[in-house]
């Protein structure tokens, strides 16, 4: 046996007396009849820390931290969230760094620890050491806990998570903290809890819509299509998160009104009464763009919520609507499901995804691409090479737009923009073409920063695409005040981002223009750009550098 061996062997018997003792002074600290109990847990918390977690510890600091953490769970009920933030002052727990405590418990299921993360991280706090134990937990008729054990004997488990943060001071963020992470992870419950139904439901809205098809008289091979889409969100393509019906009915003096369908709220969405149309609302008030999507628009709408989820990932969700009719052909309401799209979607190629492939098809057509052929090949690349979220919520009459501006400003040296507002105009998708040359890292900001101003919106999304043809890239999706969309043209983005790409020697080169001709210009700006250094650069303006470059100049001559 090697000197490393038997040093790492001695090591961990060192370690594991070490955590044997911190054990047996967690039950003598808790005491009483939970003697045992208390030892039981700290077993577990303590065989699932991470080695940086106890590292640097007192012994006491360890046995403090564990008690607290085992009258959170003694205090816990497994039907409920239970949440605790706190601070901890001097002694309280015999904390050695100054630190919040964010203790959660909720019964064992998906993207608990996601939205803790993320929760955190939306506040600016850096998670510096979390644990969290999967626990099987005996309680008796009243939820008192009466036994602890690591592996699973038909017990309850539950998902204790100790998390320690920056530290935050102000009592009332620490209350807020507490009641957004409690409201959070209820809404993991009721998503988790309801996963079942909505795949049940979504099932049967792929059997309604062969009904759809028969009633309307619809092309039976776009049903088919978006069928398949709902089989491939099913299996994969979505995380669902809620689900509410949507009843279309005739109201005072005949007018079609919106209302929810009675109980069908599932998940986040569970609670009707939260919702614009627990009670009907006439289909007229919501504007004309809304009542025209309606009663005429396709039978299936993807977009983004007004709203984000607070569940596995902090953004804005995806919305999947599809309408339901009756047999004679008339709209019936509305099926909605909101969640987020999975990895798979934006790692799987067009071909692979329902309506992608359809829409993919499509653009072909219309561009006149024969399979096999090189604008066949270029389109496709091109199509593949577009953000997933704007192939999915774009009709394909636009993407057919986009995707000829791309081919067109292939090796073209001008800045081409396409700027489109969304189906609910919720946002707008922006689209900026440059050359390739003139991309950096330090451009794409500042054409974001522009863009923004302008557009006074939120940046939701963004793509970078360096695809061919000597340009890059930029698709945005931002969400802007409706009217902000009627205010900005392309033409006026284009002259903007165009004067983000000029550099100091395009401008040094305008400036010589005065002088001479604009092809020897640009052979003086070039040599002069390089002659001149970086100070030089930067303290003169290119106008005066042109005088300075004329009078160099003429001493020559």
């Amino acid at each position: 046996m090697s000197d490393t061996t038997e040093t790492a062997e001695s090591r961990i018997r060192e370690e594991s007396a070490a955590i044997e003792m911190i054990c047996e002074r967690v039950g003598l600290v808790v005491g009483g009849d939970d003697t045992s109990l208390a030892v039981d847990f700290a077993k577990i918390f303590l065989s699932k820390a991470p080695p940086e977690f106890l590292t640097g510890r007192s012994v006491e600091e360890l046995v403090h931290l564990v008690s607290g953490s085992f009258h959170f769970l003694k205090s816990s009920k497994s039907d409920q969230v239970d949440v605790s933030v706190t601070s901890p002052e001097g002694d309280s727990e015999s904390w050695g760094d100054p630190v919040t405590v964010v203790r959660t418990n909720v019964s064992e299921r998906p993207f608990i620890i996601d939205t803790i993360r993320e929760y955190l991280q939306t506040q600016n706090l850096a998670i510096d050491h979390i644990v969290y134990p999967l626990i099987d937990v005996d309680r008796d008729s009243g939820g008192d806990v009466v036994a602890v054990q690591l592996k699973r004997n038909g017990t309850t488990r539950e998902s204790f998570v100790h998390c320690e943060v920056t530290r935050v001071t102000d009592p009332e963020k620490l209350d807020l903290m507490e009641a957004e992470l409690s409201s959070n992870l209820s809404d993991v419950v009721r998503a988790t809890d309801d996963f079942e139904s909505m795949l049940d439901t979504a099932n049967s809205v792929i059997t309604d819509l062969d009904e759809h098809a028969a009633a309307s008289g619809s092309d039976k091979t776009d049903i088919k299509e978006i069928q398949e889409f709902i089989r491939w969100l099913r299996d994969g393509g979505f995380v669902f998160l809620g689900y509410r019906g949507y009843e279309l009915v005739d109201g005072p003096g005949g007018k079609l009104h919106g209302v929810v369908r009675k109980n069908s709220g599932l998940g986040i969405l569970r609670h009707q009464e939260r919702s614009r149309f627990a009670e009907p609302v006439p289909i007229a008030e919501l504007g004309k763009k809304m009542q025209h999507l309606i009663e005429h628009g396709p039978p299936l709408v993807i977009n983004k919520t007004n709203a984000r989820a607070t569940v596995h990932r902090i953004a804005r969700m995806d919305d999947i609507g599809i309408k339901q009719l009756d047999g004679n052909g008339r709209l019936l309401g509305i099926h909605r499901f909101v969640g987020l799209f999975t990895s798979k979607t934006y790692t799987e190629d067009a071909e692979n995804v329902p309506i992608l492939r359809r829409k993919l098809s499509q653009v072909l057509k219309e561009e006149g691409a024969e399979e096999g052929s090189h604008d066949y090949k270029e389109i496709s690349t091109i199509f593949n090479s577009m953000p997933t979220g704007q192939l999915l919520t774009s009709a394909e009459e636009d993407l057919a737009s986009d995707v000829r501006l791309i081919l067109n400003s292939y090796h073209d040296d001008d800045v081409h923009v396409s700027l489109r507002p969304d189906i609910l105009e919720r946002g707008v998708t922006v689209m900026v073409i440059i050359p390739e040359d003139r991309f950096s890292a330090e451009v794409r900001e500042d054409i974001e920063e522009e863009l923004l101003r302008v557009l006074n919106g939120q940046r939701l999304s963004s793509h970078l695409a360096m695809s061919g043809g000597g340009q890059a890239r930029l698709h945005f999706y931002i969400a802007v005040p409706e009217a902000r969309t009627d205010e900005v043209g392309v033409a006026q983005l284009e002259e903007l981002f165009s004067g983000l790409l000029r550099t100091w020697s395009d401008k040094l080169s305008d400036g010589l223009e005065e002088f001479v001709s604009q092809e020897e210009a640009v052979e003086l700006s070039e040599f002069y750009s390089r002659a001149f250094n970086a100070e030089y650069r930067a303290a003169t303006d290119p106008v005066i550098a042109a005088e300075d470059v004329r009078h160099l100049e003429a001493m020559q001559s």
